[in-house]
């Protein structure tokens, strides 16, 4: 005899029907799980050869654990069930211990589930993992019996690789002396740049939300560590940030709002104080008419006395002949732009200009289809590194002394005067975070909840101790020449927002 799950998209239930052997089916029973079921999976989750059940819910966010008693009937495993915001859930054993696991897509990325026997469950350290899907597939795809996931949405495939067991990350040092300097605002922190002893952060009312027309702007907070002293900003009525930048001696940032049309807007103030200044405005029609026609301006880095972005135009390349209306699109006129003194300068056009990926040492870098360009700050090329097949960037970073290409499991280092590699590092564990800077002897990775160091040297991985207060709300962080900054919300307290500055001597201390 078979058995079958059947879920109600709005209820709060699924019903068990049991098959008679012949196609027919009966109901059985039903059980109660999270507000809007939406994707199931069976498997025996404790061990005694019974089916079970993980159910997930949409709309509660959760997935359910339900133990089968071989019969038709379930209950609830003990204890609660794992929030999530579910969409699709799979199974596989990820860690191999001959326990089945979960793969489960939720709206923040893909959550990795291990079980650890009576239907119980927790997520693993550095989930969740960042690709978006309805629809979720794990198999070993590089053959090293670890499974992969391959996730789907929209007609858009990302593969999610399993990281390798080594290099192990081990936990830096705990050091005496003074504390870290912190810098405290009193709304909570969306964004966070940083450049040398500089830091900037953009707040807002709300850590989920720009405020609305009318209200109160958000604001941009530029702090020079280890000093108690800051400058604050205003970034518009009803508008708040949402990249930052800092270079050129000034704070810069993207900000703006959409109706049935969009407007950004790049603005940049100096440190030493003064008026915001418009750099530049982008109009288009991405908002409720649907309509991408127009301007664009995105990718704002900075460093040093460099200060970039990218603008470009979206047109339409045909019309429909029936009904005289667009259904093709195409990206023209991009355009590499340095704010200089405050003034908008086009360094490079066309084709080598899109994406700008990283700023430093002077320099900046442009990846397009794998292959890495350094630019001088005149748009000339210095250097470059030749896509590799297979294996594309996944995030870059630049300094005076190294161009960082973080890639499937290494983080590869280039001479960036010439573009020679000057060594690949595994990261083991640490492959599933994101490179979020490099300096002349470390680089810097982000996950949730979690800060990870890699000396240049040798390779050595070490996560940052961090208080749980800060790793529950991580906004942010960067590694500059000066040292290590970083940004979290501290709930409940009148100072919202917390900044941590820890110069480098003290991150090579905890090697």
């Amino acid at each position: 005899m078979t058995a079958g799950a059947l879920s109600h998209t709005e209820s709060k239930q699924i019903s068990i029907l049991l098959g008679d052997g012949a196609g027919g089916f009966r109901a059985a029973a039903t059980a109660r799980v999270g507000t809007g079921p939406r994707a199931l999976v069976a498997a025996d989750f404790n061990g005694d050869r019974n089916l079970d059940l993980a159910v997930a819910s949409t709309y509660a966010g959760t997935v359910t654990i339900l133990l089968g008693d071989g019969a038709g009937s379930f209950r609830a495993a003990p204890g609660r069930p794992i929030a999530s915001g579910a969409s699709a859930i799979a199974l596989a054993d990820f860690n191999r211990d001959g326990r089945t696991d979960l793969a489960v897509a939720t709206v923040s990325g893909v959550v990795v589930l291990l079980g650890e026997g009576a239907g119980r469950f927790r997520a693993v350290a550095a989930s969740s993992f960042g690709a978006y899907a309805d629809t979720i597939v794990p198999a070993d795809l590089d053959g090293d019996g670890r499974p992969d996931i391959v996730a789907a949405e929209n007609g858009s495939l990302t593969i999610l690789w399993q990281t390798k067991p080594t290099p192990a990350v081990v936990q830096g040092r705990a050091l005496r002396g003074r504390p870290d300097t912190v810098l405290s605002t009193r709304w909570p922190i969306t964004d966070l740049a940083a450049d040398g002893k500089r830091a900037a952060v953009a707040v807002s009312k709300s850590k989920n939300s720009c405020p609305g027309v009318g209200e109160q702007s958000g604001k941009v907070v530029a702090w020079t560590a280890p000093g108690r002293t800051s400058r604050t900003f205003r970034t518009g009525e009803g508008e708040c940030a949402y990249q930052l930048a800092l270079g050129d001696g000034r704070v810069a940032w993207i900000f703006g709002d959409c109706g049935n049309s969009c407007s950004d807007f790049v603005a940049a103030a100096k440190l030493s104080g003064g008026r915001v200044k418009e750099i530049e405005e982008a109009d288009n029609g991405e908002g409720a008419s649907g309509d991408p026609t127009g301007s664009y301006v995105d990718q704002l880095l900075g460093a040093g006395r460099l200060l970039g972005y990218n603008s470009w135009k979206v047109v339409c390349t045909h019309k429909n002949p029936q009904y005289d209306y667009c259904d093709r699109w195409g990206q023209r006129n991009d355009q590499l732009v340095r704010v200089v003194r405050g003034r908008r300068v086009v360094v490079k056009r066309g084709a080598g200009s899109h994406p700008l990926s990283a700023v430093g040492g002077g320099r900046m870098a442009v990846e397009s289809a794998g292959a890495v360009t350094v630019l001088a700050a005149g748009g000339s090329r210095v250097a470059s590194v030749a896509a590799v097949a297979g294996n594309p960037p996944r995030a870059i970073a630049l300094s005076k002394t190294h161009l960082a290409v973080e890639r499937t499991f290494t983080l590869d280092l280039y001479n960036p005067a010439t573009g020679a590699k000057t060594r690949s590092l595994p990261l083991g564990a640490a492959a599933a975070l994101q490179l979020e800077g490099v300096s002349a002897k470390l680089a810097l990775l982000q996950g949730p909840r979690r800060l990870v160091l890699v000396r240049s040297s040798d390779g050595k991985l070490i996560s940052i101790p961090l208080r749980p207060r800060a790793a529950a709300s991580l906004v942010d962080a960067g590694l500059t020449s000066a040292g290590l900054f970083y940004a979290y919300n501290a709930a409940g307290t009148s100072s919202k927002g917390r900044v941590v500055f820890e110069p480098t001597a003290k991150l090579l201390g905890r090697f």
